[in-house]
């Protein structure tokens, strides 16, 4: 569920990190993906947005590093 109204949940990748052009995760905030040395993205996008300002979500699964 969002944090707050307007605003996506926080991503979260095991065995990675990610990056986001808005810390607050609102509304057309862009998440990028990356994994740990030695761990290969898997499923999911590396890039997601938050979208729909009636409910908040992100527009793509979070990946998995493995």
């Amino acid at each position: 569920k969002a944090f707050a109204r307007g605003m996506c949940y926080e991503p979260f990748v095991k065995y990675g990190n990610f990056s986001s052009t808005d810390s607050t995760y609102s509304i057309g905030a862009v998440v990028e993906f990356s994994c740990n040395p030695g761990y290969t993205l898997e499923q999911g996008s590396v890039v997601i947005e938050c979208v729909d300002s009636q409910n908040p979500q992100w527009n793509e699964t979070e990946p998995a590093c493995r």
